[in-house]
């Protein structure tokens, strides 16, 4: 995706447009946030939930091809497992289920990292037990 300055750099000013041309180079800008090439614990990702909801997962572990992430919820129900208080995402929690997500799905996904390693600690170790327990 080019940046801002090279899509305007790219337009000549004594040229006349498409509206359509317009739109496009305009969706084409990228955000202009850093998107990582290699992911970590703690990348957070778009992933869709169990009911089709959009919401974010928190990566708690990386393969070459895929990741696992325990999603977020903003609603407290049997499915919460830790509670979450982040900066950057919505106070909620950790459900108590986790997602595979493959590499290629996880780099259009990627939404920021989160804030509370210690938290995220608390999450896994109460996945690994919710998981003993009951499967």
């Amino acid at each position: 995706m080019p940046t801002k300055q090279e899509t305007i750099d790219n337009i000549v000013p004594t040229s006349n447009y498409l509206g359509s041309f317009v739109r496009k180079m305009v969706s084409e800008i990228s955000e202009g946030r850093n998107v990582p090439t290699t992911y970590r614990k703690g990348d957070v990702f778009r992933v869709q939930g169990g009911n089709y909801k959009l919401r974010p997962a928190v990566c708690i572990k990386v393969t070459k091809t895929y990741l696992v992430v325990i999603p977020l919820t903003s609603t407290e129900n049997e499915h919460c497992m830790v509670e979450s208080k982040s900066r950057f995402f919505k106070e909620g929690c950790f459900c108590n289920s986790y997602i595979i997500l493959p590499v290629d799905v996880a780099k259009d996904s990627f939404m920021g990292v989160y804030d509370s390693p210690k938290v995220l600690n608390k999450a896994i170790k109460e996945l690994r037990e919710f998981i003993k327990k009951n499967i």
